[in-house]
C-alpha cells in the first residue's frame, strides 16, 4: 500500500460487476478483513500528527496559565450567590 495512494482490491471492474451481488460482497468483505478498506497511510499520519499537536497545545496552555487566573465564571457566580444569601446588610439588621 502506498503512502498517498489507496490499496484497492485486485479485481477487473468489468467482470466484477457481472458477478452476483453476494459473490461481490464476499470478495470485498474478505479483502477488507485482511487489508482494511484501503485508506492511504497519509490519512493515519495526519490524524496522529493532529492529535499530537492538540495535546501538546493543550499541555502548553495548561502549563502556562497562572494558577489564580479564573478561566471560567463557574466559581465567581457561586461565590456571589453565597454572599447574597443569609448576609444581611447593616440597615436591615438594626430593628
Amino acid at each position: 500500500m502506498g503512502f498517498t495512494k489507496p490499496d484497492l482490491p485486485p479485481v477487473d471492474p468489468d467482470t466484477f460487476m457481472g458477478q452476483p451481488l453476494m459473490d461481490r460482497m464476499k470478495v470485498l468483505a474478505l479483502r477488507w478483513v485482511e487489508h482494511g478498506f484501503g485508506t492511504p497511510r497519509m490519512v493515519h499520519v495526519i490524524y496522529i500528527a493532529k492529535l499530537l499537536f492538540f495535546y501538546i497545545l493543550g499541555g502548553v496552555v495548561v502549563a502556562t496559565t497562572p494558577p489564580r487566573m479564573q478561566c471560567c465564571g463557574r466559581c465567581c457566580w457561586r461565590r456571589s450567590a453565597w454572599r447574597g444569601r443569609g448576609a444581611r446588610s447593616p440597615a436591615s439588621s438594626s430593628r
